[in-house]
């Protein structure tokens, strides 16, 4: 799974054996956040292109991309793939991406706790909450001091 988070750019980049983030080759009328995702994105292609020691024409017939796409991907240059595209091409090394979309930073005394709010729900995995009961706020007092059930 892939998820998109622009703190993990750089690390990913670097683990990659890559010294600084590639210049990303972006078109005139596409938004910096566009950019920013397709940079996350190509990283993650990257660090899983390196995990599996796929190269150039390996990886191309492999995962099914033209050998040209790997290489705009490995020198930054996604500018011309769209965000769908580079998705596809997680898809086919067997990734799940996920975009998480929330407010502007919160400001004021309640933005540390905002944060380490989200910092500890990023940590739990998505399967976590498919075991959360769906009437847990109905019988909060059962599942906490199992009392009898609301009915």
């Amino acid at each position: 799974m892939v998820v998109v988070r622009s703190e993990a750019v750089l690390s990913l980049f670097h683990d990659c054996g890559y010294s600084a983030v590639p210049a990303l080759s972006c078109g005139m009328n596409q938004r910096p956040d566009t950019a920013q995702i397709k940079a996350e994105l190509a990283a993650a292609i990257i660090r899983l292109l390196a995990e599996r020691r796929l190269i150039g024409a390996e990886a191309s017939a492999q995962i099914g991309i033209a050998a040209a796409e790997v290489a705009l991907i490995h020198e930054g240059k996604v500018g011309s793939l769209s965000v769908d595209r580079m998705i596809e091409i997680l898809n086919a090394l067997d990734q799940r991406v996920e975009v998480k979309v929330s407010p502007a930073a919160v400001r004021g005394p309640l933005a540390r706790i905002v944060q380490h709010m989200a910092e500890l729900d990023a940590r739990i995995p998505p399967e976590e909450y498919e075991k959360v009961p769906t009437d847990l706020a109905q019988n909060l007092d059962h599942y906490l001091y199992g009392a009898k059930k609301a009915g």
